[in-house]
């Protein structure tokens, strides 16, 4: 990692000379070398203490790859006469007398950092104290001639003709003041600092190791300089070692000299890694203090530590000086450190074993993986850096506790990959069962593709977001006051149950949860490119087919400035979801794209519960597509934005408070939703004429189905559209709310003049909604305007003026106000979350259907369904559905069979919708009058099952979602286009599979709406028509051409079943079906060989 704030971390290091004697004085110099130590972190963790103490980077005897190999990189200087033929000059291609050319420069250069790893790989104990039972620990780094990877001529050693630094100490005066002064420093700047800033070509990615010649010397002496202190001393200049010595003499005195000048390398570098010498005060009770002599009193035993005085080559360090060298590189993270390639080394992956409990109380920069053992913990205290694509993966029965710790990329530009906690699906969750990550005590997680995963690691180089489902989910995360901080996505729950084991077999709630924490994005994503129209933004959760987790009090923020964020889509999400159910209790969304976004496949399980939360300034807040019982209760949405063009594609992004599409049984109840300002949102005209602009909607339910979905007591304020109805609502109770400051406080269909809505409140009056700004503008009837060609009733009691009601209303809204009988009901004591008799005491086991007309069984054994999915009761929601004899009913089964892997049943219900026996829930009552549209109805059975079949035929062959053929794939595309409720599923299946943007276009009324005659009559066209759809033995083409055609019949999965061919001017044609199993199939007809159409068709029994 190349730390860009290592430069204002300085440490100046003096070191003296190894006892330098003056030829001609023959004095004995020694120049004071260290100063004292002040460690400073770019980042410090939070458990500062523990994470600073020297004592913990002590390479473990037991676990010695714990502690990361370090590579330290060099470049060699030296300093050569003008005289070309002086044979003491040392040059890239001669050796010294001009003839020598084995021992070049550069060759010299290469065999003093063989010589250097061969010490780093031999520490040896330590002589003293005699009888010292100190371990000779591994070094744990090495070196490295460091050379330009983008230039194949740099060989890392350089030349340089200077007089000046040749022979630098002639004339040596006998003081070592005037030595100090003149010989050692450039004005007020010392040599070594001097030298850095003027030949270094590397900089501060290397030690530079500079060499003068010196004639009146017959010893080595030096120099070093290091980065934590320098100001001081005129440079902000980091790591240079520095040696003068009679390189001419030395040379000639073969090897043992080498290993001298190594030696001396490897004790100037020691100064660069945070160690004193040992007779100076340097902090480490395990060396011994030489002052007296380099012999132990009363022995013959010397002294043999690196970082003494004693005679070179020493050869040892103490476990002492290991902990602080680790300490200075771990926290430190100079740039000399080799790791310009910042990629994973599966061969350095850390394994902790069964049975193992280990302690991380240091930083460590990995160079590999990380996996825990079942039955193994790993605790981390204090920050581990990880290199792209690494990860940390959590086995079954495997423990991860970061305690205060942080785990983020190595990388400047690249995230890690992640932390992959596993489990066994087939089992509950318990700590004996399933891998466990437990986050506390300010522990952060940043700078990930994914922060963690409840599931195995998978990488494809092309998808960094989903994995091949590998069966090993139910991992379990437990997150108390801890923090995900500019991650790709922060948590991916993927598919588990947790189904408790006979004789319960009950679903109970995933164990993981989090509380306190934050997710926080406030940086431009390393390596993310925010660019692409239509790219996904990042995502601090998403789930998908998990029940039950919990976030309490937690803060989901972007506080990324605009300037890198050209796209309003690229801003986050915070929770993202597909047939989930979870809990968000008390949190806080602040500056998102999206709050939450959840999305079923019509499954009665998948409910989300959001309740008391503030939504701030978030564009599109909370989406509830195909859910089933969706709590939505006490939350402030506030500071709603316009919706806006701010998109790379152009596209218009509404923004909403609450939006359901297709969902039924849900409470929405006790919000507040406003935005900044409803101006721009929708312009009107004296004529009454509504001109859609930039648009931003406080709540819109589209699709509502079965009974009791409620809507009640929210106040709604400053919207372009305080709330808006779509498509066919059979089952929309909208009462007790209160409008103020829109400019339109209900919109009835905009451009669904052909759907439906069912009529609000009773005879008697009970609506009870307020619409405070009274009739503004009569002409454009601003309380209620519906664009329904069938007229709805609105009931209500006596207008009075503490509840105002509607009176601008278009004249197909029948209002009917009526004095309501007794006394009447105040809407803070309206209580819409109740149980089928309000206090749960009917369930499926007791219930009495007995004198209950068929209309009425429906609708109490739907009740009993939603109640029982509630208590996560998954047989008891079975046995409430099949007995029911309903569509309704056989979709929910189907879905929930799907979701619990129980292919055999989902088939046989999903066979069941292709009879014709099955009734939908209100032609049980025609006294409801509701008029189905009957073409409607058969399509969205079709597009149903066509849906289900790709899926069940998918998960029986062992794949999942993400792991669809093409074939399914593109079976979904087309079902994708219908606007039917399976089609919803579909369009957001293929969204969740593939990251697209959330998005949906509330409807508008400028919008050319043709839905009507496309879904009505969806197996028609200009090109042709098919009939019957579904059909049963044979099936009629009537088309408007005259050419010779081919009519091409395939399954699903795209296998042609049939070809029937069309004659020229033969317009209308039956074949038999006798042969076709039951189910959808696809038709497209070609004429002159071009493809005209192709349809959905569905052959039933």
């Amino acid at each position: 990692m190349k730390n860009n704030n290592t430069k204002n971390i300085i440490l100046l290091v003096l070191c003296t000379f190894l006892s330098i004697k003056a030829k001609s004085q023959n004095a004995n110099i020694s120049l004071p070398c260290h100063m004292p130590i002040n460690i400073t972190q770019q980042f410090a963790p939070a458990n500062n203490a523990i994470c600073n103490d020297a004592e913990n980077y002590v390479p473990n005897e037991d676990h010695i790859n714990h502690t990361p190999v370090k590579v330290i990189k060099l470049n060699f200087h030296y300093f050569i006469t003008n005289d070309p033929n002086n044979p003491r000059n040392l040059t890239a291609t001669t050796g010294f007398n001009n003839n020598d050319t084995w021992n070049t420069g550069i060759q010299f250069a290469k065999d003093l950092v063989d010589i250097l790893n061969v010490q780093a790989n031999q520490n040896a104990p330590m002589t003293v104290p005699p009888g010292n039972t100190y371990p000779n620990l591994d070094l744990r780094y090495k070196f490295v001639l460091y050379t330009d990877p983008n230039d194949i001529n740099d060989k890392g050693v350089y030349f340089h003709t200077f007089n000046d630094w040749w022979d630098n100490v002639n004339n040596v005066p006998n003081t070592t003041s005037d030595f100090w002064y003149k010989h050692w420093s450039v004005g007020n700047i010392w040599y070594p600092v001097y030298l850095k800033n003027t030949y270094s070509v590397k900089g501060e990615d290397v030690v530079d190791v500079f060499f003068l010649d010196n004639t009146q010397l017959n010893d080595i002496g030096g120099a070093s300089v290091s980065s934590i202190y320098g100001p001081q001393f005129g440079s902000s200049v980091t790591e240079a070692a520095f040696t003068c010595s009679d390189a001419y003499e030395g040379w000639n005195n073969g090897a043992a000299y080498h290993n001298n000048w190594a030696g001396h390398i490897f004790h100037e570098i020691g100064h660069t890694m945070d160690l004193w010498h040992t007779m100076d005060n340097d902090e480490c009770a395990d060396t011994w203090n030489p002052s007296g002599g380099c012999t132990y009193p009363g022995t013959n035993i010397g002294e043999n530590n690196v970082m003494s005085y004693c005679p070179k080559p020493a050869n040892a360090f103490s476990p002492c000086q290991l902990g602080r060298i680790h300490r200075f590189l771990e926290t430190n993270r100079p740039r000399w450190v080799y790791d310009e390639i910042c990629k994973t080394n599966d061969a350095e992956t850390i394994t902790i074993q069964n049975g193992q409990n280990i302690t991380w109380n240091s930083t460590k920069h990995l160079n590999g993986n990380v996996i825990i053992e079942p039955n193994a913990t790993l605790t981390i205290k204090c920050d581990v850096f990880i290199k792209e694509l690494g990860y940390i993966k959590v086995k079954e029965k495997g423990h991860l506790i970061i305690d205060g710790g942080r785990v983020t990329s190595e990388c400047d530009d690249k995230l890690f990959y992640g932390i992959f906690v596993l489990g066994d699906e087939t089992k509950n969750q318990t700590i004996n069962n399933q891998g466990l990550i437990e986050l506390k005590n300010d522990a952060t997680i940043e700078n990930a593709i994914i922060g963690i995963r409840t599931g195995d690691f998978y990488y494809d180089q092309n998808n960094l977001s989903w994995p091949q489902f590998s069966g090993k989910t139910g991992g379990i995360i437990k997150a108390t006051n801890s923090h995900f901080r500019n991650n790709r996505k922060s948590v991916e729950f993927m598919r588990y149950h947790n189904i408790l084991p006979p004789p319960y077999n009950i679903e109970v709630d995933n164990a993981s949860f989090f509380t306190d924490c934050s997710f926080i994005n406030d940086d431009y994503l390393k390596g993310f490119k925010y660019n692409v129209a239509n790219q996904w933004g990042p995502e601090f959760v998403t789930a998908w087919d998990v029940q039950g987790v919990k976030f309490t009090n937690c803060l989901f923020k972007e506080n990324v400035t605009a300037n890198f964020q050209p796209d309003l889509t690229l801003k986050a999400t915070a929770i993202g979801s597909f047939g989930a159910k979870y809990h968000v209790y008390n949190c806080k969304f602040e500056n998102l794209y999206a709050g939450v976004w959840a999305e079923s496949a019509l499954d009665p399980m998948d409910f989300i519960d959001v309740k008391n939360s503030t939504l701030d300034n978030v564009h599109i807040n909370l989406t509830s597509i195909n859910q089933y019982g969706d709590k939505i209760a006490g939350n402030t949405i506030k500071n709603q934005p316009a919706s806006s063009y701010w998109n790379l594609a152009n596209n218009l992004i509404y923004s909403w408070g609450i939006y359901t599409k297709g969902s039924t049984q849900f409470k929405i109840h006790d919000n507040n939703i406003s935005s900044v300002s409803p101006i721009g949102g929708i312009s009107m005209t004296p004529m009454g004429l509504l001109y859609q602009m930039d648009n931003n909607m406080g709540l819109v339910n589209s699709e509502t189905w079965f009974e009791n979905c409620v809507v009640a007591e929210n106040r709604i304020e400053n919207q372009s559209v305080s709330v808006q109805t779509e498509d066919r609502n059979y089952d929309l109770n909208y009462t007790c709310n209160e409008h103020k400051g829109n400019q339109l406080n209900w919109y009835v269909n905009p451009a669904s003049p052909w759907g439906y809505l069912n009529d609000q409140g009773i005879a008697n009056g009970d609506n009870r909604n307020q619409f405070l700004d009274g009739c503004f503008n009569q002409g454009t009837k601003n309380q209620i305007r519906s664009e329904l060609s069938t007229p709805f009733l609105y009931s209500d009691d006596v207008n009075n003026a503490t509840r105002p009601d509607p009176l601008c209303v278009t004249p197909n809204v029948n209002l009917s106000f009526a004095i309501p009988p007794g006394a009447p009901i105040s809407c803070n004591q309206y209580t819409p979350i109740l149980g089928p008799t309000g206090n749960g005491t009917i369930t499926i086991d007791n219930v009495n259907l007995s004198n209950l007309s068929s209309y009425q069984k429906q609708n109490l054994l739907l009740k009993l369904a939603a109640y029982h999915s509630e208590l996560g009761e998954i047989e008891k929601v079975i046995r409430s559905l099949e007995m029911l004899n309903s569509i309704e009913a056989a979709k929910l089964l189907v879905s929930l069979y799907y979701s619990i892997n129980d292919n055999t049943k989902a088939t046989e219900w999903l066979n069941k919708l292709t009879t014709p026996n099955l009734l939908l829930r209100d032609e049980l009552n025609p006294a409801l009058n509701v008029t189905y549209p009957t073409d409607a109805i058969n399509q969205d059975r079709i597009d149903f099952v066509t849906l289900f079949q790709n899926l069940i035929q998918s998960q029986t062959a062992g794949r999942t979602i993400f792991n669809l053929t093409d074939a399914e794939i593109a079976s979904l595309n087309l079902l994708s286009e219908n606007d039917s409720r399976s089609g919803f599923v579909a369009k957001g299946l293929l969204s969740f599979i593939n990251k697209n943007v959330r998005t949906m276009n509330p409807e508008t009324p400028t919008q050319n709406s043709s839905r009507e005659s496309n879904e009505m009559t969806s197996s028609a066209s200009s090109e042709f028509t098919v009939y019957p759809n579904p059909f049963y033995n044979e099936i009629s083409l009537k088309r408007n051409s005259t050419l010779p055609a081919t009519f091409v019949i395939r399954d699903i999965i795209g296998n042609i079943i049939a070809e029937y061919k069309l004659a020229e001017n033969e317009s209308e044609k039956t074949f038999s079906t006798d042969n076709w199993n039951i189910g959808s199939y696809f038709g497209t007809l070609y004429s002159s060989g071009q493809q005209n159409q192709t349809i959905k068709i569905m052959k039933v029994k």
